[in-house]
């Protein structure tokens, strides 16, 4: 194994620690999600050609810039990224093209974002649930027939199926890393979106005494692949393997299951927000300033930055622009809630010269006290607490 690495050194160098990535349903492409919220788009058609897979000895290849960069998330967020995922309707599964849609997951999957690639930013943000860092992640499956997204929540002991709507958009057909490419290059050329996605309808079931989820996975029925829309309402669209306290669950899911009618209209809706099931808030704007500038590894803005700083002695500030835009919606009603949205913090940090002179001044005076602190005899028993 050691020599065949020697011989086929194929690498990405992402810079910051990943915490997930996924490749494109092409191969052509792999999507990275690193600790400080950056989607990084890799190309990575070099590494999958025809050439590099019958060779027996290669010469070293390492991808350290990434085709396009985004943010999804302020540098002030406790964001916890998590996961991320391709999603798109089942045309572009079926056909072979790029995807458009992807979505990223946040603390621990308990929030998701619904990123519109045309558009270079989020859409929509759902937020579950979420009492603290420590609850359990939750599991996130897609099934293209359907459009379902499928949430396991262990904290709730509950699993969600969020339906995906997406617009008619007529992409020529080419590969995911060509997409990204022209996008990053603003090519005009590329059809202009007329509407976007968006996670449409939520329903919830509890796991209830069956046991505690742990995971779930996802798997389509035989021939769902390749069609969608009619049938019968209990004809069975896919699979889901449930993990949990007792041991694992095999669990069939139909139209019905969903809510839907054979054609897959929605039965019986409620107006979620008029309900209460639901908040509905304005969803801030991120900038995109580093989408700008790719560079080795994505990380040559933030170590200019900083270096800029260090060299003009000012303070940090935010690059995190924020500007209400679309949509955020936030929980179903339940009776642990979601913590209020946090204000963000700016705190300015300190130079190093500011730290050497209160260190040096701090030091001074406590020469001085020193100096002037009375002399006690050993036997000497002080009448009152001395304060430090």
């Amino acid at each position: 194994m050691e020599k065949y690495l020697q011989d086929r050194s194929i690498k990405i160098s992402t810079g910051k620690a990943g915490k997930d990535f996924t490749f494109s349903e092409d191969d052509t492409l792999i999507l990275s999600l690193d600790k400080s919220g950056r989607l990084k788009f890799w190309d990575v058609r070099e590494l999958i050609s025809a050439e590099n897979g019958t060779a027996s000895k290669l010469a070293a290849i390492d991808i350290k810039s990434p085709e396009l960069i985004l943010n999804t998330a302020s540098q002030n967020d406790k964001a916890w990224p998590t996961s991320v995922l391709f999603v798109d309707k089942l045309r572009s599964y079926v056909k072979g093209t790029a995807h458009r849609y992807i979505i990223v997951g946040m603390k621990q999957n308990h929030t998701l974002q619904l990123w519109d690639l045309c558009l270079n930013k989020a859409v929509q943000e759902l937020s579950f649930p979420h009492n603290k860092e420590t609850d359990p992640i939750c599991s996130v499956s897609y099934h293209p027939g359907s459009g379902i997204v499928v949430v396991g929540h262990p904290t709730r002991n509950s699993i969600y199926f969020i339906h995906l709507s997406t617009p008619k958009y007529n992409l020529p057909t080419m590969s995911q890393a060509e997409f990204v490419e022209r996008l990053a290059n603003k090519d005009s050329t590329l059809p202009k979106p007329e509407a976007t996605a968006i996670l449409s309808g939520l329903r919830e079931y509890s796991f209830g005494a069956t046991g505690q989820i742990r995971s779930l996975e996802l798997v389509p029925s035989v021939g769902e692949a390749t069609k969608s829309g009619g049938g019968s309402a209990d004809i069975t669209l896919f699979e889901l393997y449930v993990m949990h306290s007792k041991g694992v669950m095999s669990l069939g899911v139909s139209k019905e299951d969903l809510g839907w009618s054979s054609d897959s209209k929605v039965l019986h809706p409620v107006d979620a927000e008029r309900e209460g099931y639901i908040v509905v808030k304005d969803l801030r704007e991120l900038s995109q300033a580093v989408s700008e500038h790719p560079s080795t590894n994505g990380d040559y803005v933030a170590s200019m930055a900083a270096s800029s700083i260090r060299a003009r002695g000012t303070r940090k500030e935010s690059q995190g622009a924020i500007a209400p835009s679309a949509k955020k919606i936030s929980e179903s009603k339940s009776g642990s809630g979601v913590p209020p949205t946090s204000s963000l913090r700016n705190e300015p940090a300190i130079e190093e010269d500011e730290r050497a002179a209160t260190s040096a001044t701090a030091e001074k005076e406590k020469a001085e006290k020193k100096k002037k602190k009375p002399r006690r005899d050993l036997g000497q028993v002080p009448t009152e607490a001395t304060s430090r």
